[in-house]
């Protein structure tokens, strides 16, 4: 993502909240299995610990987060701290948490980007699901990813690589996201350790976005919020993309990165 559109920015457009509910709606059931990986990765580093102390870069709406607690061993308790740059999703979190599980702790929910955020603790995992891209590659934010990090601590990044769908889009709409390949280099040189677990859906196609040179709703729907505005009669653009993209960009590859101090 260019310095010029930063997720601060993105998210004082008005519209971009109902975008981004239709584009979740699309991409949530092939990250899923990545959010499973996550935690089942989690119950076995601190399979010993009675506690856990999460900080989430990106903590949006609480959905996934939540699908995520409720996937941890319930002989942990777990103390949760989350980031934002969005007030609305804080206020959705705030609901969703009601129904988190009671070994979950709330300490606190901050608006702040990661950059600007000062942690008081360190913790035991760190989670970014799809919030890196706001990040990039300054490599004093990976610095200080090490930094909040416990000895034996891990950091769970889930984001596109290039030739996914989305990242394609972005690109289209004259953004530079940062992507799972751009990861390598920084975290290397702060000397984290971290693998790769890549996840596809097949059950989408290219006719899933655009049949006899319209968009369906779930084109819609998924790349309205990635070109920040509703698409709905002004798709040209978008369709000629999506003419030209790869086949394996449709099996939207997830990378999920998998980092250990």
């Amino acid at each position: 993502m260019s310095e010029k559109t930063k997720y601060t920015e993105i998210w004082e457009n008005n519209e971009i909240e109902s975008l981004y509910k239709r584009f979740s709606a699309v991409v949530k059931p092939f990250e899923i299995p990545l959010l499973a990986i996550l935690a089942k990765k989690a119950n076995e580093i601190f399979r010993d610990r009675p506690g856990i102390s999460i900080f989430e870069i990106g903590a949006g709406n609480g959905q996934h987060t939540q699908i995520i607690l409720n996937a941890i061993d319930k002989n942990h308790n777990i103390s949760y701290t989350g980031i934002d740059v969005s007030s609305a999703q804080r206020e959705q979190f705030e609901v969703a948490s009601k129904v988190f599980q009671s070994n979950v702790n709330v300490v606190e929910y901050t608006i702040s980007s990661f950059q600007d955020y000062s942690p008081i603790k360190q913790y035991d995992v760190v989670i970014s699901q799809h919030s890196w891209y706001g990040i990039g590659s300054d490599i004093k934010n990976f610095e200080k990813l090490r930094d909040i990090l416990t000895d034996g601590g891990v950091c769970f990044i889930m984001l596109n690589p290039k030739g996914n769908l989305s990242q394609i889009a972005m690109q289209n709409n004259n953004e530079n996201p940062f992507s799972s390949d751009d990861l390598d280099g920084p975290l290397t040189a702060c000397g984290l350790r971290f693998e790769r677990v890549t996840s596809y859906n097949d059950d989408n196609t290219r006719q899933s976005f655009c049949v006899d040179g319209k968009l369906t709703q779930h084109g819609l729907d998924h790349f309205s919020y990635l070109y920040r505005k509703d698409l709905q009669g002004d798709e040209r653009n978008v369709i000629e993309m999506i003419k030209d993209a790869p086949d394996e960009a449709f099996r939207f590859p997830t990378d999920l990165i998998i980092v250990r101090k």
